[in-house]
C-alpha cells in the first residue's frame, strides 16, 4: 500500500532531504493506526528508520517518536517489539545516548533522547522479548545515566511542525508516492485574496 511506498522513499540512498523530512511527517501522523501498523511490523522497517537518523540525524526526534508510537500499540506491539529485538533496536538507542556527536545537528537532543529512552523501556519492559535486552542494558553505562531521567517537561513542549507545516510537507511527500501533483496551500490562500475595490464615493 502507500505505506510500503512510503518506506520505499525512505530508503532509498538518493532521497533529497526535503523529501524525507516530508515523508517522515505523513508516517508519523499515521503511525498509530492499527490498519497501517499491520504492514510495518516487519523488520525492514525498523532497520530503514534506523538508517534514516545516520543519515538524518537532525529527524532523530520525529523518528523515535514514529517508532514510539509504533512499539506503544496494543495491535501491533508484540510483533513490532519481536522485531526490534532481532534488529537490535536497543543497541543502535544506546549508541545514540552514549555518542552525543551522532546526533549533531539534531534540533533538540533532549527531546530526542526521550522517545529513544521511552522506546527502550517499553521493549524493556515487555513480558515476553523484555528479557532478551536485560543483560544488555545493565551493562550500559549511558542507560544508567538516562533511564531515571524526567522527560516530562521536554516531551510536553515538543511540537513536530505546526498543522500548516505538516499539510504542505506531508502534501508533498504523498504526492511523491501517489504520483500526483502536490496541492499548492500558498497558492490557494493567494487565489482568495479579496480583489481591490475604489473608494466609496463621498457623494
Amino acid at each position: 500500500g502507500d505505506v510500503t511506498k512510503l518506506l520505499g522513499v525512505l530508503n532509498e540512498a538518493v532521497t533529497p532531504a526535503v523529501v524525507v523530512h516530508g515523508a517522515l511527517r505523513v508516517l508519523h501522523c499515521v503511525a498509530h493506526s492499527p490498519h497501517v501498523l499491520e504492514g510495518l511490523a516487519g523488520t525492514e522497517t525498523l532497520t530503514i528508520l534506523c538508517a534514516v537518523i545516520q543519515r538524518f540525524p537532525a529527524e532523530c526526534p520525529v523518528v523515535a517518536e514514529c517508532i514510539l508510537k509504533m512499539l506503544s500499540n496494543n495491535t501491533s506491539r508484540a510483533g513490532l517489539i519481536q522485531s526490534a529485538v532481532k534488529v537490535d533496536l536497543v543497541g543502535t538507542f544506546l549508541k545514540l545516548l552514549e555518542r552525543p556527536d551522532l546526533l549533531q545537528g539534531c534540533g533538540n537532543v533532549d527531546v530526542a533522547r526521550a522517545f529513544l529512552v521511552n522506546c527502550v523501556k517499553v521493549i524493556s519492559g515487555d513480558p515476553v522479548f523484555g528479557f532478551q535486552v536485560a543483560a544488555q542494558l545493565s551493562n550500559s553505562r549511558a542507560w544508567d545515566a538516562h533511564r531515571d531521567q524526567s522527560d516530562e517537561l521536554f516531551l510536553h513542549s515538543h511540537v513536530s511542525g505546526s498543522a500548516l507545516d505538516r499539510a504542505i510537507t506531508g502534501g508533498a511527500a504523498q504526492a511523491l508516492i501517489m504520483d500526483r501533483p502536490a496541492v499548492s496551500y500558498t497558492s490557494s490562500a493567494a487565489s482568495t485574496r479579496m480583489p481591490d475595490l475604489p473608494p466609496p464615493d463621498d457623494d
